[in-house]
């Protein structure tokens, strides 16, 4: 990619390929300290520590059913304590632009099984999985895997949604997870081929441009966030694996080829030489049925390695039961907090009997906190009093269904949570 030595762009671009495979299993250590970053051929937490991103795929936000596949059969919490048991350490969470539209409606989930998913929308639920990939220590990188659900798209907009809302929703999801550590970047678009180019000038075909114009809107919004660029799929007149032809950043991929249970992992054309002490970093999607264990042993170039444990996988936290006979329960979660900000999300439910056509809730800080910035809300804040509104899109809750907004605020000395809040004035049940 040709930039200027300033551009913001390239010192946090990584270039990523179609094929994603992970060589080994992670230890707690390999999730690193806060955001992560690039320096040279590393990915570094906020430590300057290097990082092995072990990861997985989990497809569904970006088709029809507007939510992980899956959660049909299992709960979302069971399955992120399984892919951390396994030892991985990232999960690749695709979407498509069409989930943030008002009628797009998560389905295919068994609510007996994921009753905190029942009522939101696709964005609330991308929210849930955020949270608790965090508690059970997983990083997830955002994929923007299709303009919308009914399949891939060679270039990064269509005539149903243009570069502008591509960008828009970047931001939007890059402001939602601000100061969330959890989600480390964007893949700004998932295997650009066809007519896509790379460095041919054509503003609607150069895939080189559009990236850097969406990297440099999501830098300036998250200036944390790894932006994860792939390669185009003919470059010069060749074919090649996406990626093949960038030379210029690190990159997170290999090939495979596996018979029958038997896997085997070769370098691509570009990380042959491994130096000493240092690591590789791969991702995969699969399938299975039965039981999911780990690889008992691995080898490189013949050689028995020292397979490194995962950590322990946390019980599965339950969520809470709400109170039958309340008008409303509502829950206020820290998300995450540094020495003088911090992120938070609430959520309420209403239990009033009959559909709240606006809704308005409140409650009054115990210390000097303040919100900087909300997201899916109105927010207005007197003293320690705030009073958030809906927006004009989310004013309607019916009964029993759930309503999430979530702000980023500033503090200091002591942050404690509210001791009370109200839905349109009514005292909810905290959980």
């Amino acid at each position: 990619m040709q930039t200027t030595p300033a551009s913001r762009f390239l010192r946090a671009v990584i270039a990523a390929v179609a094929t994603l495979v992970t060589l080994a299993t992670a230890s707690a250590a390999d999730l690193g300290a806060g955001y992560w970053h690039t320096n040279g051929h590393r990915i570094e937490d906020s430590a300057s520590q290097p990082i092995r991103i072990a990861g997985i795929n989990w497809f569904g936000m970006e088709t029809s059913t507007y939510a992980p596949h899956g959660l049909w059969t299992r709960g979302y919490r069971s399955m992120l304590d399984q892919i951390k048991a396994q030892g991985y350490n990232t999960i690749r969470l695709p979407y498509s632009n069409q989930l943030f539209d008002a009628g797009s409606v998560p389905n295919g989930i068994d609510f007996a099984k994921n009753p905190d998913l029942a009522g939101l929308t696709g964005l609330q639920v991308m929210d849930r999985i955020v949270d608790y990939a965090g508690q059970v220590g997983l990083r997830i990188l955002l994929d923007r895997h299709r303009p919308d659900a009914g399949g891939q798209s060679a270039l990064w907009y269509t005539a149903s949604y243009d570069e502008a809302r591509w960008i828009r929703d970047w931001t939007m999801l890059a402001a939602r997870y601000a100061g969330n550590a959890t989600v480390i970047g964007a893949d700004l678009h998932n295997a650009p081929h066809g007519a896509a180019c790379w460095g041919c000038g054509d503003v609607a075909l150069d895939w080189r441009l559009a990236a850097e114009r969406a990297g440099n809107a999501i830098l300036a919004v998250n200036p944390n966030w790894l932006i994860v660029v792939e390669g185009v799929e003919s470059h010069g007149g060749q074919n090649t694996w996406w990626g093949g032809n960038q030379k210029i950043a690190n990159l997170w991929n290999g090939t495979f080829t596996q018979s029958g249970a038997a896997v085997t992992v070769a370098n691509a054309a570009y990380n042959a030489t491994i130096a000493a002490g240092s690591q590789v970093s791969f991702g995969f999607g699969a399938t299975y049925s039965g039981t999911n264990a780990a690889p008992a042993s691995f080898a490189l170039n013949g050689v028995a390695c020292t397979v490194t444990g995962p950590a322990p996988a946390p019980a599965p936290v339950p969520p809470p039961a709400p109170a039958p006979t309340a008008a409303c329960t509502a829950h206020y979660a820290v998300g995450s907090a540094w020495s003088d900000g911090f992120t938070a999300e609430v959520t309420v439910v209403n239990r009033t009997g009959a559909a709240v056509k606006s809704w308005s809730v409140g409650w009054s800080f115990a210390g000097n906190q303040r919100v900087t910035n909300l997201w899916n809300g109105v927010v207005a804040q007197a003293g320690q009093s705030v009073r958030v509104g809906n927006a004009a899109w989310n004013g309607s809750v019916p009964d029993g269904g759930t309503l999430t907004f979530g702000f980023q605020g500033a503090y200091s000395g002591a942050n404690p949570a509210p001791a009370a809040i109200t839905l349109n004035g009514t005292v909810c049940t905290l959980t």
